[in-house]
């Protein structure tokens, strides 16, 4: 009953390989199908190499895996080959005695140890069959577009279009998109009750590339700000990067006490503040991507991905125990550059369920209490994409009577 068991478990992951390939529509692959399958086999099922290429059903499983991934065009013409050929590449990956390429080493010898498994030329790779080149020219293959925000990234910092960006009345101007970067500088501008235009940056359309944006940020993404001085004594500036744009307003109004001033509460503040600035490539760029959209479905980076971002929420749902707010009982900046990524998993990804977020009680609580605040609401309604978003916001009247 255990033999067959893993010859059951072994044929499942032989079907999902030979669907994946069906998907990726692989060429060549056969050469991936070397000897080293079937000591995977034996390596992954605990199982001693001999006994698993003398077993005649697991050898009848490997060629069919063959004659499977022949099937998908794995020949090196592209096509499905002769009999002969297929019988030939056959033979080669089911070797009735195995290869004896390691000499045996004496007690004396030194040992050299092991890398981890899935490091090395050995490891497994998706394409099936891909090495890392000596150097990188540039992305190839199946699914290598990126996906939906992958595919406009490229390897350079140049500006793809000349245009200016559009300049309102008010000393604050923003330009942004209603992403959980974009949620924090209009939250926070929002928590101040001060004056400010926001500009509506469409990121599908790459308005992030043009030249009047790349001037006020080089590296071409939003939000970013400009600083007008009203009375024209210096030169306007710019500030870029969300938690830069958080602490900068926090500094020009301190009465708001978005920052504590005590020594401690502040250097506590700024903790949690660049806790958040690390955590947001885990998040969107890592379980974001490919969780919700990346081109093909990899469940090694899904898995990967979301156990840090689980990790990360038990971080922050330890730190909420007992607290009101990130920092204490009063909100700061921490919890306006936390909150709308926390947000976006649910909201944007659509991934409360499969990350099992109800578990996280604090974080939940707080949550809560964070979207009861009528600036946070209005934050999120800023260049935003919910039917009651606002697509530029330049004065209160924008938000419409009810929130006035």
């Amino acid at each position: 009953m255990e033999e067959k068991g893993k010859q059951e478990r072994v044929q499942d992951a032989v079907d999902q390989l030979c669907n994946a390939l069906d998907i990726l529509g692989l060429e060549s692959s056969v050469q991936a199908l070397d000897n080293g399958c079937l000591k995977r086999i034996a390596k992954s099922l605990a199982i001693d190499y001999d006994d698993v290429v003398d077993n005649d059903a697991w050898n009848g499983i490997n060629h069919a895996l063959v004659k499977r991934v022949l099937a998908c065009g794995g020949s090196s013409s592209g096509g499905v080959g002769s009999r002969e050929e297929e019988e030939d590449r056959s033979s080669k990956l089911t070797p009735e005695t195995p290869e004896r390429d390691e000499p045996t080493k004496t007690a004396t010898q030194k040992q050299t140890p092991s890398a981890p498994a899935g490091v090395g030329d050995d490891a497994p790779s998706l394409p099936v069959g891909y090495k890392v080149p000596e150097v990188w020219n540039g992305v190839q293959g199946s699914g290598a577009d990126g996906g939906i925000f992958g595919s406009q990234n490229r390897a350079d910092a140049d500006a793809r279009e000349e245009r200016e960006l559009p300049v309102g009345d008010h000393k604050y101007q923003l330009y942004s998109i209603g992403t959980a970067n974009g949620i924090r500088a209009a939250a926070m501008l929002e928590e101040l009750g001060i004056e400010y235009d926001a500009w509506y940056i469409d990121i599908m359309k790459g308005d992030q590339f043009t030249t009047g944006l790349m001037q006020l940020n080089p590296n071409a993404k939003v939000p970013a700000m400009r600083v007008k001085n009203e009375d024209e004594s210096e030169s306007s500036f710019r500030v870029f990067e969300s938690a830069h744009i958080l602490l900068h307003l926090a500094e020009t109004y301190p009465e708001r006490g978005l920052v504590p001033a005590d020594q401690a509460g502040r250097a506590e503040c700024l903790n949690w503040l660049f806790w958040s600035a690390s955590t947001t490539p885990v998040i969107g760029f890592g379980f974001g991507h490919f969780y919700r959209y990346g081109p093909i479905k990899i469940a090694y980076a899904i898995d990967r991905c979301t156990m840090e971002l689980k990790r990360q929420l038990s971080v922050l749902d330890k730190q909420l125990t007992g607290r009101s707010f990130v920092v204490g009982e009063s909100m700061t900046i921490a919890d306006i550059c936390i909150f709308p990524w926390m947000y976006a998993l649910e909201a944007g990804y659509k991934a409360a369920k499969f990350l099992k977020l109800s578990e996280y009680k604090n974080v939940e609580r707080w949550m809560a209490s964070m979207l009861q605040r009528p600036a946070v609401q209005r934050g999120i309604r800023v260049n935003g994409f919910a039917p009651d978003a606002i697509r530029e916001r330049h004065s209160p009247a924008d938000f419409g009577d009810a929130d006035n």
